[in-house]
């Protein structure tokens, strides 16, 4: 018989950081903060990640997440054959 109770407090953890939604998916990624982190040095990785700031012809994305860029991309190119 399943049993359900509020969690263990010992089991929650603070940690503080960055996080970065996706402006079309709102898929979110956290970045835990180091003591080093540089906000130059957590954009120029995310951006060789992936995530990028896309601008269509109707469209504004402050920021996109790398699977929304391949679509907007796919987007693009089925537009351009129409």
């Amino acid at each position: 018989m399943l049993t359900l109770s509020p969690a263990d407090f010992d089991e929650i953890e603070l940690v503080s950081g960055y996080q970065i939604t996706c402006s079309s998916c709102t898929n979110t990624l956290f970045i835990q903060r180091k003591r080093r982190n540089v906000i130059a040095d957590i954009t120029e990785g995310l951006s060789h990640s992936g995530w990028q700031k896309a601008i269509n012809d109707n469209e504004f994305f402050p920021c996109v997440c790398p699977r929304c860029v391949a679509e907007l991309k796919e987007n693009e190119l089925e537009q351009g054959e129409a």
